[in-house]
């Protein structure tokens, strides 16, 4: 990682900056897609019980926002961690 960084530094980087974005955007599938857990069954399991609900026009934000939000901050962690 460079000069006076030590295993640690690069344990944290691998873990914040790959593991965890790489993890939500599988997360985000899993819960989504058909090969997953599925859109009907999230949507019944989120709704389940009292509190807020989630519409069911947020459908595609669901499926795609958290995605594109995620992996442009993990392109943009690379882009400042490298290239600044």
């Amino acid at each position: 990682m460079g000069k006076g960084s030590g295993v640690l530094d690069l344990e944290d980087f691998l873990v914040s900056n790959n593991i965890m974005p790489l993890g939500a955007v599988v997360y985000a599938l899993f819960c989504t897609r058909r090969y997953g857990w599925g859109w009907d069954k999230f949507f019944t399991e989120a709704n389940t019980g009292d509190g807020i609900k989630i519409p069911a026009g947020l459908r595609w934000y669901m499926a795609y926002g958290p995605i594109v939000i995620v992996l442009f901050l993990f392109v943009y962690g690379y882009y400042e961690k490298f290239f600044m």
